[in-house]
């Protein structure tokens, strides 16, 4: 029915979720997080961008009742994103429905993290599934490498609790969906053996 170029400077659109009252909200990442809110016919709506002097993506998004929430990572420490630890951090933050930045976190270490995607909890606030290289800062527990990395924040962004999963290798979440019994199920990757992991092919 239509077809529309959108973003002209970042590289791709990274998800894209039904809006609030009607439209989509799609995000993208490279250069810097850009939102978009377009109608039913991807009319721009309005357009929301977060930046710093390096590399941001802005991966996957989540509509609350006054807004949106969004998870991704960073990797600077000046523009929208002060709180960088260190060389990445994973990044969370809410929209208005004016695509107004109501407030915004970084989470990690030393090393490199980042969100990959983020769901609502029964409690109004978010679980987060990402990676963490780090053993400090906002990560504890890490087996090795690289972990899945798994936090939780309550509903203005402040971390609750988090959790590693892993082996001496490689490891990372990429999807989380809340599970009938109420609890949740993460897809990822691993390279690992060891420590959390077994059966690798």
């Amino acid at each position: 029915l239509w077809k529309k170029r959108l973003f002209y400077s970042v590289g791709d659109i990274t998800s894209m979720i039904p809006a609030n009252g009607g439209g989509y909200i799609i995000t993208g990442g490279g250069s810097h997080c850009e939102i978009i809110k377009v109608d039913e016919h991807a009319n721009v709506v309005w357009e929301t961008v977060l930046s710093g002097f390096n590399t941001e993506f802005a991966n996957s998004a989540v509509a609350v009742s006054d807004g949106y929430v969004i998870a991704g990572e960073t990797q600077s420490g000046d523009g929208d994103f002060t709180e960088n630890h260190g060389h990445s951090d994973a990044l969370v933050f809410k929209l208005n429905e004016e695509g107004g930045k109501v407030w915004l976190r970084c989470f990690g270490g030393t090393f490199t993290d980042g969100a990959h995607d983020l769901v609502k909890t029964a409690d109004g606030g978010f679980l987060v599934a990402g990676y963490s290289d780090s053993n400090d800062g906002d990560v504890t527990g890490n087996k090795g490498n690289g972990d899945v990395w798994v936090f939780k924040i309550d509903a203005n962004g402040n971390k609750v609790w988090q959790k590693t999963y892993g082996g001496s290798q490689q490891d990372a979440g990429v999807k989380i969906i809340q599970s009938a019994d109420g609890g949740f199920v993460i897809g990822g990757g691993t390279l690992s053996n060891d420590g959390d992991v077994t059966g690798y092919h």
